[in-house]
């Protein structure tokens, strides 16, 4: 596909992202990436590298924190995406 004229500028890497589990409360902190303007953020949770298997979350706002309650015990993988 090849798209002329104004056009977004590309992905970039979300600088500073902070995941802390207390008790079983995530909390996710980040920095804005240097494009924009980002109108929502979309977690993905799975249960290995790259995966999104055990959910996907948007957050709906330029907010650059979420907190999610209810986390069960275990390992996951999250990838964050503006």
């Amino acid at each position: 596909m090849l798209v002329a004229g104004n056009v977004a500028a590309p992905p970039s890497v979300i600088p500073t992202v902070t995941a802390t589990l207390a008790g079983n409360v995530l909390t996710m902190n980040w920095q804005a990436p240097a494009f924009g303007p980002v109108t929502s953020y979309r977690v993905e949770a799975g249960s290995a590298p790259g995966l999104a298997n055990l959910g996907v979350f948007d957050t709906g706002t330029a907010a650059t924190r979420l907190v999610v309650p209810g986390v069960p015990p275990g390992t996951y993988y999250l990838r964050l995406r503006a």
